[in-house]
């Protein structure tokens, strides 16, 4: 998930640090199999944005992960001092 957000704008790129971050791995992929990512901003406030993701496996659509994030937003001013 890192810290991309959407901000209802557009994506963007937020410097952050991770408060709570958790994955649950429900099936296995092989390698090579194709998998689709769909990732959400749930809300994105001043200081905090609330992501998830899910990942499917292509082939039949079944949920491979679902994670989830909170990641604190750090300001550009407080990021130059």
């Amino acid at each position: 998930m890192g810290n991309l957000v959407y901000d209802g704008k557009g994506i963007s790129q937020q410097p952050g640090v991770s408060v709570d971050i958790s994955v649950s791995y429900m099936n296995a992929v092989k390698l090579g199999e194709t998998i689709v990512i769909e990732a959400n901003t749930l809300k994105q406030g001043k200081r905090l944005a609330f992501l998830q993701a899910k990942v499917y496996r292509k082939s039949d659509n079944s949920v491979v992960a679902f994670a989830k994030q909170t990641l604190a937003i750090i300001s550009k001013e407080k990021e130059m001092k």
